[in-house]
């Protein structure tokens, strides 16, 4: 994959958790790619996007790039930014940072990859600049494009952050349990004692503010500041049975119990990043690489979540399976709301069992070769089941079932992963039996 202005990794971290690897990240801040580069490997290039050419990337690829992701500066679309252009095209023609989103389109064009992915605030689409943006994504031949608003605490952030995620991938929100503050950092070692977590070291709160911090309520700021449409607070003190406010670049925040500042890890649990990230920069460049990042818990989830949230197809398979002449064996983990439907169905060749971690499902699958992947037929370009990616990193080889002009279906046969069987076939030992005539 591809990670265009790629901040210190956030958006390729949970790419990575969801068995994707970056060839080539690109900003133009030392701090931002040397963070990237420390998780990742020397793969992140400081430069400007704007002079870049699509040569330069695809020369680190075989094969054309499976996804590429962008996160174009947000500065000149939101509202927390008081020199915000008022009109809205302008803000993505005149001004030069509000440019960078064109060039990002730009070489996503012409890379050309499977998959894409454009996040930024909201404000990016406010007034005219959604169809002037729907308009230049037809015209770059990218099809007509997805404006999936994605709200980052349905998606297991324990922050509240709104953005809107254009994209060839249509998301469905999976609405996960809405994790609080404590649930992130209520059972953390005080850091003004030494432990074995990174980045957990006590920052001391500016002296002006520690009588005031004394007699703060949660959820009231220290300081105030202009945004284009409305003040905001900073230093907040979070409530612990509660959503933590956006985390952005500037916010810094007390801690819900005690007298003191989030440290660099409270604040990167708070965006999702994994404990043992590394950051490279001064404490005010590490704490703007955590807020200006995508939660890497929602670009996990993205490919997790993906038939993007739409239903599988597993009971269709057992009809096609129950009239096998073969002795084939099937055992199913999970099933989502099928579950209870498809446990009637078991037999001798049959073993329905419920949802286990993703860890679990490696132990007790590990001697087998093969795994199902089903999708509803109704899913045609749109639609990619996660566990993909995770029966590819225990190399198993894929049996798909689903429409043949799914995503799913070209990518089996694309890279030679198995088979794709649709749902229409009416003799699955025939297509099976390729799997025995072929190695992989």
């Amino acid at each position: 994959m591809v990670d265009l202005f790629c901040g210190g990794g956030g958006s390729s971290s949970g790419f990575h958790q969801a068995g994707f690897e970056t060839k080539y990240a690109i900003d133009n801040k030392w701090h931002t790619t040397q963070t990237f580069n420390a998780n990742f490997g020397n793969i992140a290039h400081q430069r400007d996007i704007s002079t870049l050419r699509s040569e330069v990337i695809l020369q680190e690829f075989k094969k054309r790039p499976t996804l590429v992701t962008s996160s174009p500066p947000c500065e000149p679309f939101t509202p927390t930014n008081h020199k915000r252009i008022k009109n809205t095209y302008n803000r993505l023609f005149d001004d030069e940072t509000g440019r960078l989103t064109l060039h990002a389109l730009r070489l996503i064009s012409n890379i050309d990859p499977e998959f894409w992915i454009l996040e930024n605030v909201k404000g990016m689409i406010e007034g005219e600049n959604k169809q002037i943006l729907r308009e230049q994504i037809i015209d770059l031949g990218l099809g007509n494009p997805y404006f999936n608003i994605v709200h980052a605490k349905d998606w297991g952030v324990p922050s509240n952050r709104t953005r809107v995620i254009i994209s060839n991938i249509k998301l469905t929100t999976p609405k996960m349990k809405y994790l609080t503050v404590n649930d992130a950092i209520g059972n953390l070692p005080d850091p003004k004692y030494p432990s074995n977590l990174k980045n957990h070291d006590f920052i001391p709160i500016p002296h002006k503010y520690e009588k005031d911090m004394i007699t703060q309520k949660s959820g009231e700021g220290l300081v105030f500041f202009y945004g284009a449409k409305q003040d905001y607070q900073n230093y907040i003190r979070l409530k612990s049975n509660d959503t933590a406010p956006v985390v952005m670049g500037k916010s810094r925040f007390i801690h819900p119990f005690f007298d003191r500042l989030l440290t660099v890890f409270e604040q990167g649990r708070l965006m999702t990043f994994p404990d043992d990230y590394s950051y490279v920069g001064s404490i005010e460049q590490i704490f703007d690489i955590i807020g200006e990042a995508i939660p890497p818990k929602i670009t996990k989830e993205i490919m997790y979540a993906g038939n993007l949230g739409t239903p599988q197809n597993v009971e269709s398979f057992l009809n096609l399976f129950s009239l096998s002449e073969k002795q084939y064996k099937l055992t199913i983990y999970g099933s989502g709301s099928q579950f209870d439907s498809i446990a009637s169905r078991e037999s001798m060749n049959i073993s329905v069992n419920s949802f286990i971690s993703r860890n679990e499902l490696l132990q007790k699958t590990n001697h087998i070769p093969f795994a199902l992947v089903s999708l509803s037929p109704k899913i045609t370009v749109v639609g990619f089941p996660g566990k993909t990616f995770d029966y590819l990193k225990m190399n198993k080889i894929l049996i798909g079932f689903s429409n043949p002009n799914s995503s799913l279906a070209k990518f089996i046969e694309k890279y030679e992963l198995g088979i794709n069987i649709s749902p229409n076939e009416d003799n699955l030992d025939s297509k099976l039996q390729t799997l025995e005539d072929k190695e992989y």
